[in-house]
């Protein structure tokens, strides 16, 4: 579709860092272990497998979905979700794993990643 999406860290031990999310398998983490698709390791808010992240049906959206087994949840937009179903990130929107808070963007392709 021409452009890419992208995890900003806003704020937390990883905060500047950038993510491109293109994902290999159909569902991939996000945690502090460094087999994770999405490693946070710096902040220790975070689980080892904190979450599971997947494509939306339309390629310009993620679907998050919290661990189980884990203790730690996350926040998107402010609200704390620990019910073990897909929640739809849009671009725009912030999500917060621990300290860390991220951004969705979306990036045409070929440009440099901005952070606003």
């Amino acid at each position: 579709n021409g452009f890419s999406l992208y995890w900003i860290v806003l704020e937390g031990a990883h905060a500047g860092e950038e993510y491109e999310l293109k994902f290999g398998s159909f569902i991939e983490s996000v945690g502090r272990g460094e087999e994770n698709f999405v490693c946070l390791k710096k902040d220790e808010y975070v689980s080892e497998k904190h979450a599971s992240l997947r494509l939306g049906d339309n390629n310009n959206t993620i679907e998050v979905k919290d661990n189980p087994v884990s203790t730690n949840k996350f926040k998107l937009n402010s609200v704390k979700f620990d019910d073990n179903k897909w929640h739809v990130m849009r671009v725009g929107d912030i999500i917060q794993f621990g300290l860390s808070k991220i951004r969705l963007i979306s990036v045409e392709a070929g440009r440099r990643v901005t952070v606003v």
